[in-house]
């Protein structure tokens, strides 16, 4: 079988032979009565005419994920369980921002090019599937961007319709494909409770979520709001005095019967290590909810 479709698309080989790495650059089919081998195909051999040929005698694989040159890594890192990408130590922090929406693959050029001229550097763009894909931003300017003028600018020049959640401070010593799971979550979420609303950021749509999720998901996310700092029973104690003093520095110090400098280094390690200021209502009152619930105060 494999020699004669040779004959007619040379690049065809058996899939057990595709780089791993390349594997977005092909088409797998199955032979419908020989069950025992699939072959590939190079997408670029491939009209539309022999698309449809050769399914007529052959089953193809329908792949979600049209990723492009340089980004499987990170699709099979978050993905597929694999090692962490090799691209990852460039990235001591950054975020990840989650677009969703349709002909997303379809517009993939004109979609990275304003995506590189948004973020104003070469980001790392990764299509989870045909309509939805990953952004990472390196974290040194990412709070300059926002979801609701990046959607319009997506809406207005290129007319795609999209939903965008925008994920907090990522550390490359974290369990990032957990990070990522969870955002995802939220994202959807967001999503199915906000059906009108278009963008997300990370924690503002953190308390209608909370009451929804199970016991596990609920720690899980707590996790990821305080990334990693949860068990650091003394920082909790203090936000939530903080919190319960609105935001009022000088009464939580004396309430805690505590230096003014050592409330703000602790305010200041957490801002720092989750990248939000906890001095937004959203956010504030995300973290509120989430240390009465687990915390049980």
């Amino acid at each position: 079988m494999i020699d004669k479709l040779q004959k007619v698309f040379p690049s065809a080989i058996l899939e057990d032979d595709v780089p791993k790495d390349e594997r977005h650059l092909y088409n797998i089919y199955t032979a419908n009565d020989y069950q025992q081998h699939r072959f590939a195909l190079k997408k670029e051999e491939l009209t539309e005419k022999d698309e449809q040929l050769l399914e007529v005698f052959l089953a193809v694989e329908k792949k979600e994920n049209y990723l492009k040159p340089g980004d499987y890594e990170w699709y099979a890192y978050l993905k597929e369980g694999e090692h962490p990408p090799k691209s990852l130590g460039q990235f001591p922090t950054f975020r990840f921002f989650h677009l969703e929406g349709k002909k997303l693959q379809e517009n993939h050029s004109d979609l990275y090019e304003a995506l590189s001229y948004y973020f104003n550097e070469n980001v790392k763009i990764v299509y989870m599937q045909t309509n939805s894909l990953l952004i990472l931003v390196p974290d040194h300017d990412a709070d300059m961007f926002d979801p609701e003028e990046l959607a319009g600018i997506l809406t207005t020049d290129l007319l795609l319709d999209v939903f965008i959640f925008a994920g907090r401070r990522v550390h490359k010593g974290e369990d990032i494909r957990t990070t990522y799971n969870q955002e995802n979550l939220l994202f959807q979420r967001a999503r199915a409770l906000f059906p009108k609303k278009r963008t997300f950021k990370e924690y503002e749509s953190l308390p209608f979520i909370l009451p929804l999720l199970e016991k596990h998901q609920q720690k899980q996310i707590f996790h990821y709001a305080f990334a990693g700092l949860e068990t650091e029973s003394e920082l909790i104690d203090t936000l939530y005095q903080f919190f319960l003093c609105n935001l009022n520095s000088s009464l939580t110090a004396k309430t805690l019967h505590m230096h003014r400098n050592t409330l703000q280094y602790r305010i200041d390690k957490l801002m720092d290590r989750t990248g939000i200021d906890i001095k937004q209502f959203p956010n504030a009152a995300a973290l509120y909810i989430l240390i009465r619930t687990s915390k049980n105060y």
